[in-house]
Formats: structure tokens, sequence, C-alpha cells
């Protein structure tokens, strides 16, 4: 059990950073399509960064997202654009400065037909990749090590007393 945690303890750490470098290890995220915006879209607010929780269970490590667009943005995917969706992008035009690129954003999304298809790129943060592989692979290595010596040092005669 304790080496899952150590393993869960790790990855976190990892998974964190790739929020801070704005990319999956070694895999970048794609930049947004759209001006008006500084940043990456998936630390604007750190939402997303602070909602990932993780667990460790009999034989696994879980993590989770409570937010629902959790996994559109770590895998990708289209979604369906709804009239709820039309009204918000009114709601956020209607209180833009309309001289800024933003505005003309929030027009186009809310002049989109319903049913129209939004495609999402993926930008993983969370999953599996090499360097995942060599996080846990370390840590086995390194509990591997620590009962090799517990070992050595019971079956050591200097450590047992007559």
């Amino acid at each position: 059990m304790r080496l899952l945690r150590n393993i869960e303890i790790e990855l976190s750490g990892a998974f964190d950073l790739n929020f801070e470098h704005k990319r999956f290890f070694d895999r970048p995220w794609p930049r947004r399509r759209y001006p008006g915006r500084k940043g990456s879209l998936l630390i604007v607010s750190g939402a997303l960064r602070r909602s990932i929780r993780s667990r460790t269970g009999r034989n696994k490590i879980v993590w989770t997202s409570y937010l629902p667009y959790a996994r559109i943005h770590n895998e990708g995917g289209e979604i369906t654009v709804t009239p709820r969706m039309k009204r918000f992008f009114w709601w956020q035009f209607r209180q833009a400065d309309k001289r800024s690129p933003m505005a003309g954003f929030y027009k186009a999304m809310a002049l989109k037909r319903a049913g129209d298809k939004i495609c999402i790129p993926e930008r993983r943060f969370i999953g599996p990749h090499r360097e995942v592989d060599r996080i846990v692979k370390k840590e086995i290595e390194e509990q591997i090590k620590e009962i090799d010596q517990t070992i050595k040092q019971i079956l050591n005669p200097k450590n047992h007393k007559r």
C-alpha cells in the first residue's frame, strides 16, 4: 500500500506540473484558436487544476475531477451547440466591450446553429505516458531496494543477540 501511495504522490506532482508547463510532459498543449485571451485555456481560473483529486484503492490509483469539462479537455472531442450555450454566448457578448476581440468570438459562438459541432482539441494533463512509466518504475525500484536492505539486516548474524 505504501508503494501505491508513493506513486500517487509522485504522479500527482508530475500531473500538476503539466498545468504549470502548459503541456503533457513533452507534448505542448494546442494554442487557443481565438484572439483576446492571454494564457492557456486550462489555467485561466485554475479551477480545473484545483479540481483534480487522487484516490488509492486496493490495487490502483484513480484521478478524478468534479468538473464536467475535465474529460473533454483531457481527451479532446466534439461538443454539440445547444440553445442554452447560444443564450450564454449572447449574454457574454452583451457584457463584453464591443471593440474587444472576445466580443467577436462571443458573437460568432452565439450565431452558431443549435446542433452544430465544436471540436475541442486534446489538452491532456493526466493519463498514460512514458514519463508516467518511468516514475512508476523508479518508485518500484526504490521499494525493492528498501525491502532488500531490510532482508539483509534481518539475515545479518551481527544483528542477532545470543
